[in-house]
């Protein structure tokens, strides 16, 4: 049993800009717009922190959560109450499109938020054409490389996440030169989850994995070189199972370690399950809580492991992978037990190319030393 590290506050149900692809259905996950109050913030805290070990993370999170800058202050007020009254240590972060940033507010972040993930999918041609405003046509590109300034001058740690489409596959290379260019401490590249029978197929897919797999590479010849990788997430999950041993058997601790809760108080297995139905774990209002839907839920993804899924079980790759995650999953198949291709194809592609790549250095001292410390497991000398 995981102890819970990291709950999604869903503060704002409601968002600035209205993104093509956006899984949270325009920001109120389906739910209506709402913004999260002060009563249902210290409700989900008092009955969740005591699933914590003494310390957790609150992220911020929406919609744009920067319309609700009061309940982010609140909160910060709240958990110093907790730790003064209870012990509980709460750190904070943030997940915004970049666009909301005023120079009133850097004080606030700077002072309190430890991690700032910004949005934003490349160079302006690929961020504007899925990324809007409501009601204008102003650039989102514009406004977030300005937020992602604003940060950098207030020297505010900051990472970005660009969410790739079968149309901006093929600028891949270009637009992860783009975004690093930027000095982000993480770059994560998601594929956008396919809709409506469209998506990662063809050769829109093989570009997908090209271009993932050249920016992993880069990556490892940067680490060669004692450099921070652009890319890290493939590589660090790939290289701690083949030069350290690990073993996943899930994709992430949803609805143990991670949990979401909604502007009105419901509470989900994470972030992206946020208002789908039947994955509802309680309300932080309910008597009882959290109580028997919870504990159900809990054991239905406890069940999914690559051991318990059919279609990973004889995957030779499987305890590398960890299994495709459980909402990504059920938003492509309709079933958190059956992984999508297009997932399967780049996990066994990316590990291929990467440890490929990486043996190159194996067999020197210093490259294979930079391999190990980058995953955090020392050399033997």
């Amino acid at each position: 049993m995981n102890s819970l590290r990291n709950i999604y506050l869903v503060i704002s149900q409601g968002c600035n800009l209205s993104c093509s692809y956006c899984y949270a259905r325009g920001g109120d996950f389906g739910l209506g717009e709402a913004f999260m109050g002060r009563k249902t913030m210290e409700k989900a805290l008092e009955r969740l922190l005591p699933l914590a070990e003494g310390k957790c993370n609150i992220s911020f999170f929406g919609g744009e959560p920067l319309l609700n800058i009061p309940l982010m202050e609140a909160t910060v007020d709240y958990g110093r109450r907790m730790k003064e009254e209870r012990g509980i240590e709460l750190t904070y972060s943030l997940t915004t499109n970049g666009t909301a940033f005023g120079k009133e507010t850097m004080p606030f972040l700077k002072g309190h938020i430890s991690y700032i993930a910004v949005s934003l999918d490349g160079p302006q041609g690929v961020t504007d054409a899925n990324r809007r405003y409501r009601g204008n046509d102003k650039s989102v590109y514009g406004n977030a490389v300005e937020g992602i300034r604003m940060l950098k001058e207030a020297g505010i740690p900051f990472g970005i996440t660009a969410t790739v489409t079968p149309d901006t596959a093929d600028l891949l290379p270009d637009t992860v030169a783009h975004l690093a260019s930027f000095g982000p401490r993480t770059l994560r590249i998601i594929p956008v989850i396919p809709v409506n029978g469209e998506g990662w197929k063809g050769e829109r897919l093989r570009s997908l994995i090209e271009g993932i797999n050249s920016a992993n590479s880069s990556s490892i010849d940067r680490i060669f070189k004692g450099e921070r990788p652009v890319l890290a997430e493939y590589l660090f999950k790939t290289l701690s199972h083949y030069l350290g041993s690990s073993k996943k058997v899930y994709p992430c601790t949803a609805g143990e370690g991670i949990l979401g809760v909604s502007a009105k108080g419901d509470v989900y297995p994470c972030d992206h399950f946020v208002g789908t139905g039947g994955f509802k774990m309680g309300n932080v209002f309910e008597a009882g809580f959290p109580g028997g839907s919870f504990l159900e839920i809990q054991e239905r993804l406890w069940r999914n492991s690559v051991d318990g899924r059919e279609k990973c079980r004889e995957c030779g790759i499987k305890y590398l992978c960890g299994g495709e995650c459980h909402a990504r999953s059920f938003m492509i198949t309709g079933d958190i037990e059956t992984p999508s291709p297009d997932y399967c194809a780049l996990m066994k592609s990316a590990a291929e190319n990467i440890r490929a790549k990486a043996s190159e250095g194996l067999g020197t001292e210093g490259k294979r030393i930079r391999l190990l410390e980058f995953i955090g497991k020392p050399s033997k000398k």
